[in-house]
């Protein structure tokens, strides 16, 4: 699996607006990935820290691939299916799985959550920063895609940024959320209250919230019973 450095390049410069550092392997280096990727990994293996060897846990708009292969490495005995929705970026997965000589990765596949549901049961999932940068249904598609795969107790993790109550939680964000919607009109900060009504709505129960670094935050939901 390769990819045209060149096109790439052009690509991520299009969609983020700045230039992505790509290592000469084809691995994407996000700095934000980089930045906050301890603090993400911390509340990824505490939450799966007690499923059972052979789980099966899977990655919604894997990106680069970073967080997911940094992840396996620590947990072996579970196996990761990273997805994508953006196939140019398949290849900087690819690239991270074999930089890390991780052998519990799955091959990486395109999938766009807000639309698809993965091809099979899994254990447990979770998704970054997609909710403000995706339109409105591409999280009500979330909930009802994972519905279709997750069962009872399963959890789910989504990590970003989130108003409360209607409320910024940053000066910062508010900035952040208005060069969103000036980006495209559907995009913006979501209100947790109202992403959590929505999960409530496919059978998701929200019951954890982490403050993270940078103004975001990390929420659980898990299936009901």
């Amino acid at each position: 699996m390769a990819s045209d450095p060149t096109a790439l390049a052009a690509h991520l410069k299009k969609y983020y607006r700045v230039d992505i550092p790509i290592a000469s392997d084809g691995r994407i280096e996000f700095a934000w990935t980089r930045r906050n990727s301890e603090a993400i990994l911390n509340q990824l293996r505490e939450r799966f820290k007690d499923l059972p060897a052979g789980s099966k846990v899977l990655e919604l708009a894997s990106g680069s691939g970073e967080h997911l292969t940094k992840l396996a490495q620590q947990m072996p005995n579970i196996t990761f299916y990273p997805t994508e929705g953006d196939s140019m970026l398949l290849p900087s997965i690819d690239a991270w799985i074999k930089y890390s000589n991780v052998q519990n990765v799955a091959e990486p596949t395109v999938l766009n959550f807000g639309t698809q549901a993965f091809s099979h049961p899994v254990d447990a999932a979770w998704v970054v920063n997609v909710t403000h940068i995706s339109p409105w249904a591409h999280t009500v598609g979330l909930f009802t895609n994972l519905a279709q795969v997750l069962g009872p107790n399963a959890w789910l993790g989504i990590y970003g940024a989130f108003n409360r109550n209607g409320q910024f939680s940053s000066p910062s964000n508010k900035d952040f959320d208005i060069d969103l919607r000036e980006r495209n009109s559907e995009w913006g900060i979501r209100d947790l209250e109202t992403v959590e009504a929505e999960g409530n709505k496919h059978g998701f129960v929200l019951k954890e919230v982490h403050e993270m670094p940078a103004n975001n935050l990390f929420v659980w939901f898990r299936r009901d019973t």
